[in-house]
């Protein structure tokens, strides 16, 4: 009877101490700390945390640019355009002091095109868009994730598995540089000259290889070529500085250089050239505007 009694008396307390705020009888776990990949709809989350290295924090010195920055990270100029924060431009100079993203060497900066999206350039690079947004350069992206025009965007590229990368063109060729035709195409002129401030970044026309990256004697000055190897090279003359090799691989949209005023030329502006099978045709019925 007394044992009956003490299992009730018990059974009382506990009723009680569930029913109290803020009462317990077992401590429950806190839940452990999650890190979420940010989702876009209609894509799977992974199974994994980001794969791809994110790069590497450096602090601007006095006197650093991206050139010298280039050579000491061994990093190509053209991706060290994606550690300059948005909406700054590629171009402006470095401010001592303060703390840069570096791009992994796996790893390519974008400059969007009209009407491109990132479902369109994940898909082009064979990631997913998690794996875009992911990257901390890319902080500058929120949803919707509709991007501008002209903005960076950094693409994680993955090992791969031996294929060779997508280096052809699409015959679409888009505007390589904002400005106002000042010289159009005739025949003792095969190209267009397009006026642009110095130092205005240049954009590859299409995607492809590049065949030529240099000083070119016969008024070209410092020269970009790219072959598409559907037929078509692209020319880009007057430059003041290359971002490119010979042999690399560029994509349609990819920074390849900035307007100069070398060689043959009588102030800043990009010449640029469109040529079908080596015959010279006329850019302008032939590039998107941008």
């Amino acid at each position: 009877m007394r044992r009956r009694t003490f299992l009730l008396i018990l059974l009382w307390i506990g009723i009680v101490s569930l029913c109290l705020p803020g009462t317990t009888l077992l401590a429950q776990p806190s839940s452990p700390t999650r890190a979420y990949l940010p989702l876009l709809v209609g894509e799977h989350p992974r199974l994994r945390l980001h794969p791809f290295p994110t790069g590497e924090r450096y602090t601007v010195q006095e006197g650093d640019t991206l050139f010298t920055l280039a050579r000491r990270l061994h990093r190509p100029l053209h991706l060290l355009a994606c550690a300059i924060p948005e909406p700054r431009p590629a171009t402006a100079p470095l401010v001592p002091g303060e703390t840069l993203l570096i791009p992994p060497e796996r790893s390519l900066c974008h400059v969007v095109q009209e009407g491109q999206t990132l479902r369109v350039l994940a898909r082009a690079y064979g990631v997913t868009l998690t794996d875009i947004v992911a990257m901390p350069q890319n902080r500058h992206l929120s949803p919707p994730y509709d991007l501008e025009p002209g903005r960076r965007v950094l693409i994680p590229l993955p090992l791969g598995e031996g294929a060779e990368p997508w280096d052809f063109g699409s015959g679409h060729f888009i505007r390589p540089v904002p400005g106002v035709i000042s010289q159009g195409y005739s025949p003792r002129h095969r190209g267009v000259d397009i006026a642009a401030d110095r130092g205005t970044v240049v954009a590859a026309a299409d995607t492809g290889r590049v065949a030529w990256a240099g000083w070119n004697d016969q008024g070209y000055g410092w020269l970009v070529i790219v072959d598409h190897r559907n037929g078509y090279r692209t020319y880009y003359a007057h430059l003041d500085a290359i971002w490119v090799a010979r042999g690399e691989r560029v994509i349609r949209g990819q920074p390849i250089g900035v307007v100069g005023t070398t060689g043959h030329s009588t102030g800043p502006h990009l010449h640029f050239e469109i040529r079908d099978y080596g015959f010279p045709v006329d850019p302008v019925g032939l590039w998107e505007e941008r």
